[in-house]
């Protein structure tokens, strides 16, 4: 009887297009569950996969070229009109700041500016922020 209730309180607060695709939705699943995913229509013919390509695609956009600045013997990265130094291991928590800004620091980790690096820089900075990039405290 309880039940009964809290059902028909449910009910009259929705349209009833609602309730029809939510019986259709229960009686398919339903249907699913007890025949299987393809008691409805058939299997499916399995779809292929595109041929691969033996070039990569060319990139939609240009390299961030501008974000990577020389600086003395190495590289830093310009982000918001400040500079952050690359060197190994780098400072991902920008603790030798003395404001810490996060705006710097989200930046700094969505590493937009890595597509201006060479291949060796690239892998060097990815492989420093996976060791060394954790939780900001």
């Amino acid at each position: 009887m309880l039940k009964a209730l809290r059902f028909a309180r449910c009910v009259r607060h929705h349209r009833a297009e609602q309730l029809v695709r939510r019986a259709h939705r229960i009686a398919r699943n339903a249907l699913r569950e007890r025949f299987g995913p393809d008691a409805l229509f058939g299997a499916r013919a399995p779809l292929a996969a595109p041929p691969r390509s033996s070039t990569p695609p060319a990139p939609i956009f240009a390299a961030r070229a501008h974000l990577v600045v020389p600086d003395g013997d190495g590289v830093a990265v310009e982000l918001l009109q400040q500079r952050v130094r690359l060197r190994a291991p780098l400072d991902w928590a920008l603790r030798d700041r003395t404001d810490r800004p996060l705006l710097l620091a989200f930046q700094l980790h969505a590493m937009e500016w890595v597509e201006a690096l060479d291949d060796a820089a690239f892998a060097a900075a990815v492989s420093d922020w996976i060791a060394h990039a954790g939780p900001r405290p």
